[in-house]
């Protein structure tokens, strides 16, 4: 399973792991995306089966 995090940074600003996620499955987390660039957003949710925006 792939799932990415488009905005990691309000989720967990340095203090947590991500181990947890990752755990699950092959994980990409992004700091930050931009929600005003929709190609950008489409690009790095690809063919993914589970997205956080934050």
């Amino acid at each position: 399973m792939k799932i990415v995090v488009l905005d990691g940074y309000t989720l967990n600003p340095g203090d947590l792991s991500w181990a947890g996620l990752e755990s699950s499955g092959e994980c990409v987390i992004h700091d930050r995306t931009p929600l005003d660039d929709a190609d950008e957003i489409i690009r790095r949710i690809g063919t993914t089966e589970i997205v956080s925006i934050g």
